[in-house]
């Protein structure tokens, strides 16, 4: 049943972030995102240290936000990576792909010594820690009007009117 809660929540993560680059520009949307994984991871690392009576619940709330933030940073930051370079959509997307795996690399060589050093309580206060870095930093890159505007939709329209000549 979790199962099916999480991947109801990605789905809808992902069509509310795609909305949501589209409405806002793909940086706005990143920052909500970012900020709202800080506060779920939050609640996870809250939620394990209060235990099973209290923490069960707040639990699969928190899963099922963590799944809709964590799903809605895909469309927005493809939207800004084509943005910033339209040249080479395709290479930078690749490339961010890459990245992901490399942070879910990452991520057992930071999570693997936070749950044998502090306890699984941890883990999720460690990761909102690594969100609101993310978050930082997001928010102190220089912004290019191009990547916040809807210049991703424009290169998409050019692409499909090129491909029906």
């Amino acid at each position: 049943m979790l199962l099916l809660v999480c991947g109801s929540a990605a789905f809808a993560g992902n069509t509310l972030g795609g909305h949501a680059a589209d409405q806002w520009g793909a940086k706005p949307s990143i920052i909500v995102s970012l900020a709202s994984l800080v506060v779920t991871l939050s609640a996870l690392g809250w939620a394990a240290d209060e235990g099973p009576p209290i923490g069960l619940p707040i639990s699969i709330v928190a899963l099922a936000a963590w799944a809709t933030a964590g799903w809605s940073l895909t469309p927005s930051l493809a939207h800004r990576l084509v943005a910033l370079t339209p040249e080479a959509g395709s290479e930078v997307l690749s490339l961010n792909t890459s990245a992901i795996y490399l942070g879910i690399a990452a991520s057992a060589a930071v999570g693997g010594p936070v749950l044998a050093d502090l306890g699984a309580a941890q883990l999720g206060f460690t990761a909102a820690a690594l969100q609101l870095l993310a978050l930082a930093v997001v928010i102190c890159a220089p912004s290019r009007p191009q990547a916040d505007d809807n210049a991703a939709t424009e290169i998409q329209t050019e692409s499909a009117l090129v491909s029906t000549r």
